[in-house]
């Protein structure tokens, strides 16, 4: 059995929160954007409207504070798409649709979406109608 000492998180041992202040920093943000992340998500299954809901989580999933090597590019169909933003494959098809006409995404022929402007994802639908 482990002493209580010898917990770690991840590979690092649990000691290092107390006594080095860069990775205490380090883990702080690395939970701060994690609860964030929950936050958004939650926030985001309240909205209504299909194509912000989808220009969100297509957001989210570009994080570059979660997943700093993620190209901009997903390979998915628009029925996996549409799952992970909670709706039909065809809503799916319209929002993103709508969402490549105003410059934010490129519709790949192959199937799949290429981001184009993050942040303006993110901010799709706050304080206008698109």
């Amino acid at each position: 059995m482990a002493r209580a000492d010898e917990c770690r998180l991840g590979d690092a041992p649990i000691g290092l929160l107390g006594s080095s202040a860069g990775f205490a920093r380090y883990i702080a943000d690395l939970l701060n954007d994690r609860l964030s992340h929950v936050m958004a998500l939650l926030a985001n299954e309240r909205l209504t409207q299909a194509e912000t809901r989808l220009a969100r989580t297509l957001g989210a999933i570009f994080d570059p504070g979660l997943f700093p090597e993620r190209a901009p590019v997903l390979g998915m169909g628009q029925r996996d798409i549409g799952q992970l933003a909670g709706m039909s494959r065809q809503r799916t098809n319209a929002a993103l649709k709508r969402l490549e006409a105003t410059g934010l995404i490129e519709l790949r022929g192959e199937g799949g979406v290429r981001v184009v402007d993050r942040e303006g994802l993110m901010a799709y639908g706050v304080g206008s109608r698109h």
